[in-house]
């Protein structure tokens, strides 16, 4: 499977002044899954600020049917990662 979407509103603008990497700057929505699979193999390719990453980690999530362990960078950055991530977080993240 090859998730390799785009951002809408910014993909076939003429804007001069959006930065071309805002095309990239989104995340899918939480993945929905209809049927077990032997196995997957999944590509991703939203990058911008580590997205990429969150987006496989919940996919990863969701495929287990489980917690999955969460780097502290990408969870300070995207604390919505809390809900699927194996433990709670090393320092809070309000302080």
């Amino acid at each position: 499977m090859r998730l390799h979407g785009r951002r809408y509103d910014t993909w076939f603008s003429d804007d001069q002044e959006t930065p071309s990497h805002e095309r990239y700057n989104y995340l899918y929505s939480r993945p929905r899954s209809r049927s077990p699979f032997a196995s997957v193999h999944v590509v991703i390719n939203n990058h911008y600020l580590g997205k990429g990453a969150v987006n496989a980690l919940e996919l990863i999530s969701l495929l287990k049917g489980g917690k999955v362990e969460v780097p502290e960078p990408l969870r300070a950055r995207y604390p919505e990662l809390n809900a699927i991530a194996d433990r709670p977080a090393e320092t809070p993240l309000l302080f």
